[in-house]
């Protein structure tokens, strides 16, 4: 297995490996080390170009993957509100932050 930066997102990489396995199941996804998610939605979270101090509304934020990139680029300075219609996407925003 190796890991490969991603083409446009300054955060991502890519797994490139040979045999299939589950990240979900490893230790370091459990622990919070790393969250999966595309580079079409990292690019779309620094789109947004947040700056510490900031407030962001994200008004559809699923399970809040672009939020926790957003989180990064406020630098523990602001706030994001997360809202979705859906309980069950905003409980899983819940226990990704």
């Amino acid at each position: 297995m190796s890991l490969v930066p991603t083409d446009y997102s300054p955060y991502g990489v890519r797994i490139i490996q040979k045999k299939h396995f589950n990240l979900l199941e490893t230790d370091e996804f459990r622990n919070g080390w790393f969250e999966i998610q595309d580079e079409a939605s990292q690019l779309a979270a620094l789109e947004v170009r947040a700056e510490p101090g900031d407030l962001v509304m994200d008004y559809c934020a699923g399970s809040g993957g672009k939020s926790l990139t957003i989180a990064h680029q406020l630098q523990n300075r602001g706030q994001i509100f997360l809202h979705d219609p859906r309980q069950k996407a905003i409980t899983k925003a819940k226990q990704r932050m």
